[in-house]
């Protein structure tokens, strides 16, 4: 019995059992491997945990997101706006007095103060815009207080304007209240001025030609505008407008026109004109 090797399971003998276990030859399986550890598991929370964590919000959109990582914006620095460049034109007068203070009137409709250079006959004033150069008013007061205007200037892309003295016009331009107290704070001497009253219109009076001892006349009235022909076969009725008129006469058609003197006619007033034949002539009376 213990002559023998003892064989076990599959013919194997013991010592090559050992043998191979020694020195790990001897075969080709592979050494068991350990089965992995479970994983642990996630701690449950209970309900009272689960009321004390805040909720959670997905952000609205990309944009609040950002604003949200963003910082606040420093404010940007104050930039000034750019000023108008400052333009100035001149008008120059030639002849005359010289000129004490000076105002310009631009199209706009806006009175601005003229700066009178030292010669007296020059006026610089402010011109930014182009309109402020075509079409001025230039109102001045001269040395011998008198105040003048001239109207409708035209300062050239040179800036400059020339007027003559002759064609001033005496006294000021029309202005508003805002603008008379400007022209007074100048020195300018501004008084209420009431435009006269219209002349009455003319209306024609009426006139009664009467050729007494002439059985047929002609008359031709010349004054103001185309002359007149009247022609008398008995009274007639000829209104006429005040004023004089030369009166020339012919007692037949084939005959001639013959002076007859001057035609005063009044107005407000009826007048009869009797012709006279020998000599030929005519008589007025008015009432």
């Amino acid at each position: 019995m213990f002559g023998q090797s003892t064989r076990f399971a599959k013919g194997w003998p013991i010592e090559l059992l050992l043998a191979s276990a020694l020195c790990g030859c001897g075969s080709d399986a592979p050494a068991p491997k350990s089965p992995p550890s479970p994983a642990p598991k996630k701690k449950e929370l209970d309900k009272k945990e689960l009321d004390k964590q805040p909720p959670s919000r997905a952000p609205s959109s990309t944009r609040e997101t950002q604003e949200d990582l963003s910082t606040e914006p420093e404010p940007l620095p104050d930039i000034p706006a750019e000023q108008s460049p400052i333009v100035r034109c001149t008008i120059r007068v030639d002849g005359g007095p010289r000129i004490k203070t000076a105002a310009v009137k631009v199209q706009s409709g806006e009175l601005r103060p003229g700066e009178v250079e030292d010669t007296g006959y020059a006026v610089d004033y402010d011109c930014p815009d182009y309109r402020d150069r075509k079409g001025v008013n230039l109102i001045a007061k001269l040395e011998n207080d008198e105040q003048v205007h001239w109207t409708n200037i035209h300062v050239g892309d040179d800036m400059n304007g020339t007027v003559a003295s002759s064609e001033s016009n005496k006294g000021l331009p029309e202005l508003t209240p805002e603008q008379r107290e400007l022209l007074e704070e100048q020195g300018f001497e501004v008084t209420e001025t009431v435009a006269p009253p219209p002349p009455p219109k003319k209306v024609k009076v009426p006139v009664i030609f009467w050729p007494h001892k002439l059985p047929w006349a002609e008359l031709q009235l010349e004054g103001r505008g185309k002359p007149r022909t009247v022609t008398l076969a008995g009274k007639r009725s000829y209104p006429l407008y005040p004023g004089r008129y030369d009166v020339m006469i012919r007692k037949d058609p084939d005959g001639e026109f013959e002076s007859a003197g001057t035609l005063t006619i009044e107005g407000g007033k009826s007048h009869t004109v009797k012709l006279i034949k020998r000599p030929l002539g005519f008589e007025v009376t008015s009432k």
